[in-house]
Order: C-alpha cells, then sequence, then structure tokens
C-alpha cells in the first residue's frame, strides 16, 4: 500500500506543472536586475568564455529575435532609473 501512495503521489507531482517567472535581464536569478547582470550580458555580446550559454529569452529585452548591444543599452538605462527605459518589459516572462 505504500508503495503504491508513493507511486501515485510521484505520478501527481511529475503532471503538476512548474511555474517560474523570470525577469528580463535578471540572469543571476535573484528576482532584480543589478551591475552584475548587465556585466553578463555584455560578456555575452561580446563572446567572452563561459558566457555563451546565457538564457537568450531573458537577453532579448526588447523582443526583435536577437540579442544585441540594443538590449544592452535598454537593460543599462533600465536599471540607470533613465526615463527613457520605458522601452524595458515590465512583465516577467
Amino acid at each position: 500500500m505504500k508503495k503504491v501512495l508513493t507511486l501515485i503521489l510521484a505520478m501527481l507531482l511529475a503532471l503538476t506543472p512548474v511555474v517560474s517567472s523570470a525577469l528580463y535581464g535578471d540572469f543571476d536569478g535573484d528576482g532584480a536586475v543589478k551591475s552584475g547582470d548587465i556585466i553578463t550580458l555584455a560578456r555575452h555580446i561580446a563572446n567572452f568564455d563561459g558566457y555563451e550559454t546565457i538564457d537568450t529569452d531573458l537577453a532579448d529585452v526588447n523582443n526583435d529575435g536577437e540579442v544585441s548591444v540594443v538590449d544592452s543599452l535598454i537593460l543599462k538605462r533600465h536599471w540607470a532609473g533613465w526615463s527613457s527605459s520605458r522601452h524595458f518589459p515590465s512583465q516577467v516572462l
């Protein structure tokens, strides 16, 4: 009986959707865009070793289908609190 209940619980957990939310530009997953996130994006764009596999969904801030210096600029302006950062998506993914 214990094995059956364990199996049922495992099946239910496997079927439960995992809800995760991620903020655009938050590469370390701490819930905020910080200077380290900006550095991570800049290093990715500059092709630094070890930064090839960042989450491009989080990096494509302007949703144009590619990660570029434009995304980096939008992220920097958002982080600095510039009024021109209005293009920064406020929603989470």
